[in-house]
């Protein structure tokens, strides 16, 4: 099969190609003052504030799971604290950490002296390892110092949680 041959172009069609013009191409960035617009502020997210809360300790969670081992951690911290103030004894945490974490915290509340005012938790905060495992960070203040806490919290096999390792800042 023979290919048609081409179509003769007619004058009138000559004219518009030769009359035609390229556009300029277009600047890569934009001439001075003809910036964009600059973005509006962000907005905040409903419910959500800037506002110190008064105690982040009781916070909601929209997991009842993550809530229970944040009110857990949170409770166990509060012990540790309580012997490190040396408010409580050491014996109050034989079910609820292992031997080495105890013995960590009867070395350290020995060197805060008793003249010290007492820590107090600024907040909490909880991340899940496994089903069965958490690794929680806590910040304290006493007086005008601050300083945190880390800790690994596992479940018992008598379904307590029971810290397994700490970290003392």
């Amino acid at each position: 099969m023979a290919t048609p041959s081409p179509r003769p172009i007619a004058r009138t069609d000559l004219a518009r190609i030769h009359s035609a013009r390229i556009a300029e191409l277009p600047r890569s960035e934009p001439s001075p003052g003809r910036h964009a617009k600059p973005c509006a502020a962000p907005r905040r997210l409903p419910g959500t504030s800037s506002r110190r809360r008064p105690n982040p300790l009781h916070r909601r969670a929209s997991d009842p799971a993550a809530g229970h081992s944040s009110r857990a951690a949170a409770a166990l911290f509060r012990l540790m604290i309580d012997v490190l103030d040396q408010r409580r004894d050491t014996g109050h945490l034989r079910r609820a950490a292992t031997p080495a974490v105890i013995d960590l915290l009867a070395e350290r509340s020995k060197q805060c002296p008793a003249s010290m005012p007492p820590a107090r938790i600024l907040s909490v905060h909880v991340r899940p390892v496994t089903a069965h495992c958490i690794e929680a960070s806590c910040t304290c203040e006493r007086g005008q110092r601050v300083f945190a806490i880390a800790a690994r919290f596992e479940i018992s096999r008598h379904g307590a949680w029971h810290c397994t390792a700490l970290d003392l800042g």
